[in-house]
């Protein structure tokens, strides 16, 4: 589904397109309803436009080096995938700067949960990250102890080089 979608260029017509998939009006009321969290973006490196849509998923974390803090990329959310027939999301823009980093992250990273089975939270996740940007899945690792998680994992780190090469 997503390759058949994958020229579409505006983040937010990319999740309405998924979201008229996933709610097709010709489902039958006794058919398992189908939901996804979704973050869609697009980054232009020669520019350092960045352009994001949120499906009800956890928030990303920008990492401004001129800062050197962490902040997190709020926007307008949009229902999960699926939810409605017909919904909109909507298209933010941020200018990333050189060294800059984003940190996207499913929400299985935020939902783990330690040997005390105290969860992470995304507030947890952005004290970590902002520990350590090196060792962040180490850390995940060493909160929740051993064995195996609960949900899928995934982070997702962009770092803006201060050189983009001619070929790029």
């Amino acid at each position: 589904m997503i390759r058949r979608h994958r020229d579409i260029l505006d983040n937010s017509r990319f999740l309405s397109a998924l979201n008229d998939e996933f709610a097709h009006p010709g489902q039958t009321p006794e058919a398992p309803l189908r939901l996804s969290t979704f973050i869609t973006a697009t980054f232009d490196q020669h520019t350092g436009e960045f352009n994001y849509a949120y499906a009800a998923h956890p928030r990303m974390f920008l990492w401004q080096a001129r800062y050197r803090r962490w902040f997190t990329l709020d926007g307008l959310e949009g229902f999960p995938v699926g939810a409605f027939a017909g919904s909109a999301y909507t298209q933010q823009s941020i200018h990333v700067e050189p060294a800059d980093i984003i940190l996207m992250f499913s929400d299985g990273a935020t939902d783990v949960l330690s040997p005390d089975d105290e969860m992470l939270t995304v507030e947890g996740l952005l004290e970590l990250a902002s520990r350590t940007l090196e060792k962040l899945p180490v850390k995940f690792r060493d909160f929740h102890g051993s064995g195996d998680l609960d949900d899928d994992l995934t982070l997702l780190t962009l770092r803006r080089s201060s050189r983009v090469s001619a070929s790029s």
